[in-house]
């Protein structure tokens, strides 16, 4: 859920752009999480640690509230499906193309959901995208 409100974004078709926009930013989110965690392994710090610190810090986020423990013990239960995200991002990069824009973290972020998606994480929650990282850095 992302919140209680309700906006109006104009006319038709708006809502489904402003639906991708933040779904943009979730992924984005998401894989950045991820992406520090691998980091702190990899200078061999702890994870429970690791993720205690950011869980008190200013970057911290309801979402990486609701997702630390997936990241910690790399379970996944899908809250939100790797494959909806995955969906949602390639419907973004369609307009970013439309557009001709230039959004490399949206693109890249896409081009690494869809390898978690091709490996067969599809089922599970889209912070599963921490275990396509990991494979990209062993």
């Amino acid at each position: 859920m992302l919140g209680s409100k309700t906006y109006y974004f104009g006319e038709l078709g708006k809502a489904t752009g402003a639906k991708l926009v933040l779904n943009s930013l979730l992924g984005i989110f998401g894989e950045a999480y991820s992406e520090v965690l691998l980091l702190a392994q990899n200078f061999g710090i702890d994870t429970e640690t690791i993720v205690n610190a950011v869980s008190d810090s200013r970057m911290s986020s309801p979402l990486f509230q609701e997702k630390k423990d997936m990241l910690a013990n790399r379970e996944y239960p899908a809250a939100f499906m790797l494959k909806h995200m995955t969906k949602d991002l390639k419907l973004s990069n369609e307009e970013i193309e439309n557009r001709k824009l230039s959004l490399p973290l949206i693109e890249d972020t896409t081009k690494n959901y869809s390898e978690a998606l091709e490996q067969g994480y599809g089922e599970q929650d889209m912070t599963a995208i921490f275990e396509i990282l990991s494979k990209k850095n062993d």
